[in-house]
């Protein structure tokens, strides 16, 4: 049975690597970085070394058969991590209190394979196993009340057959037979089938986590698309109202530029209606003066100096008149 157990620990190996590689580039490709997303690379890493120790032990040291169950029982505690980290906040109490657990663990593992004690190993790997997959169900539960999904059933069920294929081990392992026994190598084909299905259960188990988990990144990026959407929706909306804003303002802008120049216009029809106004007064006169002066002088009658005087100073007065206008509307101007 010893080469049977490395050919599909072997096998195992090569599953749950492609496995590991298909979740690292998933998350690699993803923009957001969980904590979540360590729980599950370490657990798939840790089942890595469990299944390739398993491999390789016969051939260079039983201490590899310490590593295994180690890698094993913590990869479980990072699934555990893993369940609840998508229900609730790890602390970091419970994340020490997880790794002096799995040192326990690996340390009392370690002493009962140096005192060649297989049945006591076996209930070691028994209870700790039992009461991972106790952890993992009522997180899995928990999750499932909350966010319902196919996933979470299939889990559940996964973790469940985990148990009970648990208790069915424990029926195999006999006082009497265990006392021959050194190690897994050398057990009954029985308990050999059973130990294999239960392994085999993990691949299921990584599979439905990962498209769990995979359906959850995915919520999470159409979401995000969601609101990028109705932002862009959003911006586009205040874009055009902005543009809208802008043209009344051009709008406003040429109107108050129109009445300037409409009062501009106004204002200086005025000016020079009043310019022309003040103009024609003295220019009228002195018009009414030449023409009387010119009258004089045809009929060469009148004599009275004091009069064209006075008629060439009206004519120079009208005249200073206006140049003063003219001179006023030019200091203005």
């Amino acid at each position: 049975m010893e080469n049977v157990n490395q050919i599909f620990y072997f096998i195992l190996t090569i599953f749950i690597s492609s496995i590991s590689i298909n979740a690292f580039l998933e998350l690699k490709g993803s923009n957001k970085s969980h904590r979540s997303d360590i729980y599950w690379i370490l657990s798939l890493s840790l089942l890595i070394v469990w299944s390739a120790a398993f491999t390789i032990a016969p051939n260079t040291s039983y201490f590899f058969l310490t590593i295994a169950n180690t890698s094993n029982f913590g990869a479980m505690i990072c699934i555990g991590l893993l369940l609840r980290s998508s229900n609730k906040i790890i602390t970091k109490r419970l994340e020490i209190s997880a790794l002096l657990l799995l040192l326990a663990y690996g340390i009392s593992f370690e002493y009962l394979r140096a005192e060649e004690n297989f049945l006591a190993r076996t209930y070691l790997v028994i209870s700790g196993v039992s009461c991972m997959n106790i952890w993992q169900l009522k997180e899995t539960w928990s999750i499932n009340k909350k966010k319902q999904s196919i996933h979470l059933k299939f889990i559940f069920l996964i973790i469940f057959v985990q148990i009970l294929i648990t208790i069915l081990r424990v029926s195999v392992s006999p006082t009497q037979s265990a006392l021959s026994v050194k190690n897994i190598y050398h057990e009954t084909e029985q308990a050999v089938i059973i130990r294999i299905f239960w392994s085999s259960s993990f691949l299921l188990l990584l599979n439905f986590i990962s498209n769990y988990f995979y359906e959850k990144l995915l919520i999470t990026e159409r979401k995000t698309i969601n609101e990028l959407e109705k932002k862009k929706v959003k911006l586009l909306a205040k874009t055009k109202e902005n543009i809208e804003i802008k043209a009344l303002l051009e709008e406003r802008s040429s109107l108050i530029n129109s009445l300037i120049l409409a009062n501009k216009t106004a204002a200086t029809g005025a000016l020079s209606a009043s310019i022309a106004h003040e103009l024609n007064q003295p220019i009228a006169a002195i018009q009414l003066n030449i023409d009387y002066l010119k009258t004089i002088i045809d009929d060469n009658k009148h004599d009275n100096h004091t009069s064209l005087r006075e008629i060439i100073e009206d004519i120079q007065n009208d005249n200073q008149r206006a140049a003063r206008i003219i001179r006023t509307l030019n200091e203005m101007v």
